[in-house]
């Protein structure tokens, strides 16, 4: 566990970094208004991405290590699923940008919506694909491919900052190139390593519905999942408008940037404690990760606050210092939600994902109710806020049902030991 940890850690790392360089570039060559389209219009690809997967993505790691089926078999019929998913997603997802009339739809110019289209569709297959490499427990390729589509990103904003000038619709060309790019790597990729298109007679309707029977389950807990982290950009766009939509948006980047641990650690220990061969180490590895994460992720949080003074007009600009106060306001809700990433990638690993729909309509419930009462009153700190009760509210909750189910005491997921760091990358040994 350890090496893995480690490529993870800095690959990811990297690829954060990178993403950051992106957004710093867009955001300084863009007005806050079109940051905020920009933004919109990733949170429509991303929410459109996960509705089409219908679970593909998130029943592989579970597929590939549980022994069912074979390896082998279980990765063309997830392979060929994907590409069967994003032809039919291809045609959905351009009737419905092109003629539905929604508020947040008729903030993204028309010249950009067959942009939108493809984005979707490659980071739907692109995400299939990347989970085929973590569901393999091919970390190292993994953390290489998924830095892909935001180094595409950045490398093009760069080229047309130094040379021409940035606008929105350029802007969401590159982020379509990236994904376009990443789509075709993996292809080629794929078929090379696993001969993937001399295999296709293996794809089995057995397999593909138990894919899409257990992916389903985990599938309802993503969209709702998602829906309780971008919400309220939606809701922030429907009250105050893109330029507060570019504010907040800031904020969860660096929010994204501190859950990198927690996300590189619940990234392992789903297709790892997928595997029946290691479930005796579940027990004693999960309160230790998640107290480890607890820390490590106030330290991160606290850390960026205390630097953002200098941070943020850095990265942003001055007119960005604003969000400063916001980071303060999500604090409780980030360091929170860094600990039940780790309690709900278990209780996917262990076959459970029905705990995390359960748990995540509860947030999103909170989420929504709390954005409309506080956003009018409030505005971006109400929406801070709002975060914040949602995310703690479903911590608290995920580790008293998950201390239950385990018989395990609560306080031993919240109180760091010295020598937590060297059990956990010990692990596997």
């Amino acid at each position: 566990m350890a090496k893995n940890i480690i490529i993870l850690m800095i690959r990811r790392g990297l690829g954060a970094l990178i993403s950051i360089l992106g957004t710093t570039m867009i955001v300084k060559n863009l007005t806050v208004e079109d940051y905020g389209i920009y933004s919109i219009f990733l949170n429509i690809i991303s929410l459109s991405s996960t509705f089409a997967t219908l679970g593909v993505d998130a029943a592989t790691g579970y597929v590939l290590q549980n022994k069912k089926y074979k390896p082998e078999n279980a990765l063309i019929n997830t392979f060929c699923l994907g590409a069967i998913l994003s032809v039919v997603s291809f045609l959905i997802f351009s009737l419905i940008f092109y003629n539905l009339h929604l508020s947040d739809f008729n903030m993204i110019p028309h010249n950009i919506k067959m942009y939108m289209v493809i984005s979707s569709v490659g980071m739907l297959f692109s995400n299939i694909l990347f989970s085929i490499l973590m569901g393999s427990m091919d970390f190292k390729n993994y953390s290489i491919f998924t830095i892909l589509p935001n180094l595409t990103l950045a490398t093009s904003l760069a080229i047309s900052i130094k040379f021409f000038n940035l606008t929105l619709e350029k802007t969401a060309l590159f982020f379509m190139l990236g994904y376009i790019i990443s789509s075709i790597s993996l292809i080629i990729f794929l078929s090379v390593r696993y001969n993937i298109f001399n295999n296709l007679r293996f794809f089995s309707s057995e397999i593909s519905r138990y894919i899409f029977r257990y992916g389903f389950q985990s599938y309802l807990s993503n969209i709702v999942t998602f829906l309780n982290y971008r919400i309220n950009i939606f809701i922030i766009g429907y009250f105050l408008g893109s330029k507060d939509v570019g504010f907040y948006s800031t904020c969860l980047v660096i929010v994204d940037f501190i859950w990198l641990l927690s996300s590189t650690m619940s990234s392992i220990t789903y297709p790892l404690f997928s595997n029946p061969s290691v479930k005796h180490l579940r027990k004693k590895l999960i309160p230790i990760i998640t107290r480890t994460i607890l820390l490590f992720t106030t330290i991160a949080t606290f850390a960026f606050y205390i630097l953002s003074d200098y941070l943020i007009p850095l990265l942003f600009g001055e007119k960005f210092l604003l969000i400063k106060n916001l980071i303060l306001i999500l604090a409780p809700g980030v360091i929170l939600l860094g600990g039940a990433k780790i309690i709900s990638a278990d209780y996917t690993a262990q076959g459970k994902p029905k705990m995390n729909i359960y748990l995540n309509v509860m947030a999103l419930i909170i989420t929504i109710v709390t954005n409309i009462i506080f956003i009018p009153r409030l505005g971006l700190q109400g929406a801070a806020l709002a975060t914040s009760i949602s995310f703690g509210t479903l911590f608290i909750t995920s580790l008293v049902v998950y201390c239950k189910m385990t018989d395990t005491r609560i306080i031993s997921y919240l109180v760091p030991k010295l020598d937590d760091l060297k059990m956990i990358l010990k692990a596997n040994h």
